[in-house]
């Protein structure tokens, strides 16, 4: 008998808190702005305790983040974007699309 599947060391963390947590942030931003919002009032919100928040992620700017920006830092790529290999180093630039730098004030 083989076993598929690795045993992460600790207990077993609920997605559903995640959601919880993220949509609980979300919404406090849009009623409050983010310098109202604490782990506090998210914690209370998703019904879930503040060491649950920081054992996800380790501040309230990195939690805000990921509940605004869900996708970036992810693998998943839109399905009507192109998928683009990196341009080597060995490529030359094309840099005649960048503005040029502004004459220096005289003095």
């Amino acid at each position: 008998m083989s076993v598929t599947t690795r045993h992460r060391l600790g207990p077993h963390r609920d997605p559903a808190v995640d959601t919880a947590v993220l949509d609980a942030a979300r919404a406090l931003l849009v009623e409050q702005g983010y310098t109202a919002t604490s782990i506090d009032a998210i914690a209370a919100r998703a019904g879930v305790s503040r060491p649950a928040i920081y054992r996800r992620w380790p501040s309230k700017a990195h939690l805000i983040a990921q509940a605004v920006f869900p996708d970036v830092g992810s693998a998943v790529v839109a399905p009507d974007l192109p998928v683009r290999s990196p341009r080597s180093s060995a490529e030359p630039s094309n840099c005649s699309d960048r503005p040029k730098p502004a004459p220096p004030c005289p003095d």
